[in-house]
């Protein structure tokens, strides 16, 4: 329905809408959700934005409760929580996926950004699609200051949790300080590190400093029971039997000063997003 326009007539009484009919009208203005006579000013869903909060109106996303939606389907500025079984999410992660749209100049290149993010972990990960072609591209995982590491000799790796092992003392990363780690020096070079995960199934989780060689300082053994981690450094010395460098055992040897050897856990397990409630 349009606009219903009230007429006054002349104010003499005798012409323009009768009160009934004018009133009627106005109700009517006010109750119909089709146009912007029934709706408040305002930058939230549903509301009419003033011209200088036009740009902030459009870029409110269109939240989605849904837990189980393809995001695929996703459009506008939607958002979704999403599981590690949410239909085309990534695998990796629970928590939220935000869907935004690129509009470039050239009718039919608009580019589609989706971010998913966990909930209770640092990985972020992104996928784009151009209109004009089929299909996403494969996500890709964002690699930033909270999921990697500098090792001990300059190097950005993948970090879970990371503990990094002095001659006389541990550092903790964010992730790791949620392990309950405990230190325990028993003697030259023998440590013992208490975690609930243990040693990381995935990837590495052992780097030794190198020298300028790119030769390890120290040569170790390394050895876990049920998360208790035992790490024994020891002077390297070459075998002619096997023809590699192997622990002296009878020269065991610290960490060297101002180096630390890098220890990788398994990351402990993190609950499923719950869907909010109304």
């Amino acid at each position: 329905m349009t606009i219903q326009i009230p007429n006054p007539g002349t104010g003499d009484g005798q012409t323009g809408d009768n009160e009934f009919v004018l009133w009627t009208k106005v109700k009517d203005n006010f109750s119909n959700q089709t146009h912007a006579a029934s709706r408040l000013v305002g930058t939230e869903a549903g509301q009419v934005p003033l011209a200088n909060k036009a740009r902030l109106a459009a870029s409110m996303p269109d939240v989605s409760r849904a837990t189980v939606e393809d995001v695929d389907n996703l459009i506008g500025f939607d958002m979704t929580l999403v599981r590690n079984d949410t239909p085309n999410a990534p695998t990796t992660i629970s928590g939220s996926v935000a869907h935004f749209v690129e509009p470039l100049h050239i009718e039919g290149t608009d580019r589609v950004w989706q971010f998913a993010y966990a909930s209770h972990s640092p990985e972020i990960q992104m996928r784009m699609r151009v209109l004009s072609r089929t299909g996403f591209s494969a996500w890709a995982k964002i690699l930033h200051t909270q999921n990697t590491t500098k090792d001990a000799n300059g190097f950005i790796k993948a970090a879970s949790p990371i503990v990094k092992v002095f001659a006389d003392k541990v550092e903790l990363n964010d992730d790791a300080t949620a392990q309950d780690v405990t230190f325990t020096k028993n003697g030259v070079g023998d440590y013992t590190i208490n975690t609930i995960s243990g040693l990381s199934t995935d990837g590495w989780y052992i780097e030794l400093p190198k020298d300028i060689n790119g030769n390890p300082k120290v040569a170790v053994t390394l050895t876990e029971t049920d998360g208790v981690i035992s790490l024994k450094c020891y002077k390297r010395i070459f075998s002619m039997e096997t023809f590699t460098f192997v622990p002296d055992l009878d020269e065991p040897l610290d960490v060297p000063n101002g180096r630390w050897i890098d220890l990788r856990l398994n990351d402990i397990a993190n609950d499923q997003p719950t869907e909010p409630v109304e």
